[in-house]
């Protein structure tokens, strides 16, 4: 039996080493700060949920990017070392996106007014948001 847990923990891929770290309570009071704030700014000013629904994966791959990096290694541009893998983590997040967008697709269809409310773009955004949220606290891409 334990050949074969062992055999299962082998076959893990190799781009998924390291992947998932559990969070510590600053980083997540950050997201939660960051995520919420963004999805407050959605229900507050309910046309601008559309543009955020849009670009928010884009704010979710730099955060899983930059995870765990010192404050001197997190803006730096394209020129990036060998630490940070910014394909990985962007496709993390345009993955975890597209999930959200059809699962709320899912439940529009059993809802349809979640579609014709003028409130619709706002529950879909705060639905991704809350997604990428999670994803952001325990995904790092980063190698120190």
């Amino acid at each position: 039996m334990e050949d074969i847990k062992d055999e299962i923990v082998k076959a893990k891929p190799g781009w998924m080493e390291g992947l998932i770290k559990k969070p510590d309570e600053k980083h997540k009071k950050n997201q939660i700060k960051t995520w919420g704030l963004l999805t407050l700014v959605c229900f507050v000013i309910p046309p601008v949920a559309t543009q955020v629904g849009y670009i928010n994966w884009i704010f979710a791959g730099t955060q899983i990017m930059n995870r765990g990096a010192d404050d001197a290694d997190r803006f730096e541009g394209m020129e990036m070392g060998k630490n940070k893998s910014y394909g990985k983590s962007m496709l993390l997040a345009i993955s975890i996106w597209l999930a959200a967008k059809i699962v709320f697709g899912f439940f529009a269809s059993f809802f349809p007014s979640l579609v014709t409310s003028n409130m619709g773009p706002v529950i879909e955004t705060s639905l991704i948001n809350l997604c990428l949220g999670t994803a952001t606290c325990y995904l790092s891409t980063y190698k120190a």
